[in-house]
């Protein structure tokens, strides 16, 4: 198998599911300005067919698990309640 046939191979199984920058969006509940922000800042990462601009799943994803923090539970933190009544 050549170069050129490899290529092509790897491109037509590389699936990549595209959103609209509306749809991308509503994914992230974020407005559309940010998701536009985003896109010319390259944080996310995009395909252009003509003038259409398309938004990869993987990168939407991607921001959401960025911004994912993991849970914790109350008696992990240092924080302590301290009760100021003197009644």
């Amino acid at each position: 198998m050549d170069l050129k046939s490899k290529k092509r191979e790897q491109i037509f199984t590389k699936k990549k599911i595209l959103l609209t920058v509306p749809q991308a969006a509503r994914r992230m509940t974020i407005s559309e300005k940010s998701t536009w922000r985003m896109v010319y800042a390259q944080k996310l990462e995009v395909v252009r067919i003509g003038r259409s601009v398309r938004v990869t799943e993987d990168s939407v994803d991607g921001v959401i698990d960025m911004g994912t923090t993991p849970p914790h539970s109350p008696t992990d933190n240092n924080y302590y309640l301290i009760d100021d009544d003197d009644g």
